[in-house]
């Protein structure tokens, strides 16, 4: 009896003994849980302090822009064409027309009326039937026709005839360009705009010189009359007396006949704003060859246009020598 009861007391606290390293060992199982992470939990902080030192990295600097694309090449120039002829020339104007003819330009022909009707009737004609000047319509005729006194002043209103039509019925062009039925180019068309493109718009090539020498007193002193202005048949010019003094009011330039004028320059001398074209016009209705002084006057006495004037004609001229 005594055996056992000595059992019972060593077994009990054996027994508690033994509850409280198991308690013990759970708690250190639970607290080694916590105090090492799982696999998760180290690679969320891996990666947290990953990303923390790669933002701490400076990044390379960006690429540098690429190129900016090469300024778009200037549009191609217009040009307004004039082709005048005579009696007999209805072949070497339409050759001349032909030979010129782009569909990006304009033209106005005219044959003045010393030409037979049957000549100008046959232009407008040709005209009307070309396919292609019936569908691009870049093609003027001048149906009445203008009666043209050479070395008169007919001449210089017939050409500012021309440019009034070119102003009133073309919107677009950049340069006028007389020229006559004995002209040809010897240039394509595609040449010359592709030159001209490069240029400023508002150049006037105009060859001129202030120094007159022989034309003071064989051109700028006499007087001359052009039937043309008030007669309806052909007839040459005449001289009158007396003769004129040189003008104090504006300075006289001459030089070639043919030119090229710049849009503005035309719309100045047809408009005249401040009158001094006009002034001109009148002046030079009794000068002989006033085709060879008219525009080249008025551009050089007008301050908005003189630094526009580039001193050759871009003409060349064939001359028989000796004369015919």
């Amino acid at each position: 009896m005594r055996s056992l009861n000595m059992k019972k007391r060593w077994m009990l606290p054996l027994i508690i003994s033994s509850v409280i390293s198991v308690s013990l060992l759970a708690t250190f199982f639970d607290l080694g849980i916590s105090i090492f992470p799982s696999r998760d939990v180290e690679s969320q902080i891996t990666s947290f302090f990953g990303e923390e030192k790669a933002q701490r990295v400076p990044s390379p600097p960006p690429p540098p822009p690429p190129p900016s694309p090469p300024p778009p090449p200037p549009p191609a120039p217009r040009f307004a064409y004039f082709i005048s002829g005579s009696n007999g020339e209805l072949g070497q104007l339409w050759r001349t027309l032909k030979s010129l003819y782009h569909p990006w330009n304009y033209y106005i022909v005219h044959l003045d009326l010393k030409s037979s009707v049957e000549e100008r009737l046959e232009l407008a004609s040709r005209v009307a039937k070309e396919p292609v000047f019936a569908k691009v319509g870049n093609v003027h005729v001048i149906t009445k026709a203008n009666l043209v006194t050479y070395r008169g002043p007919t001449m210089v209103s017939n050409t500012l005839h021309a440019a009034s039509i070119l102003l009133k019925k073309y919107k677009h062009w950049d340069w006028f360009i007389n020229l006559s039925a004995s002209d040809y180019p010897l240039l394509t068309q595609d040449d010359l705009l592709y030159v001209f493109s490069q240029l400023k718009r508002d150049y006037n090539f105009i060859e001129h010189t202030s120094r007159l020498r022989w034309k003071e007193a064989e051109r700028a002193m006499p007087l001359i009359i052009d039937p043309g202005l008030y007669q309806s048949t052909k007839s040459d010019i005449f001289w009158v007396a007396p003769r004129r003094t040189l003008p104090t009011a504006f300075k006289l330039f001459t030089g070639s006949a043919w030119t090229i004028l710049s849009r503005a320059f035309v719309g100045y001398c047809i408009w005249g704003w401040d009158n001094l074209p006009r002034n001109l016009l009148m002046y030079y209705s009794n000068f002989v060859s006033s085709p060879e002084g008219y525009f080249h006057t008025v551009i050089c006495n007008a301050p908005e246009f003189t630094s526009t004037v580039l001193n050759h004609d871009l003409h060349y001229i064939s001359w028989d020598v000796p004369p015919k």
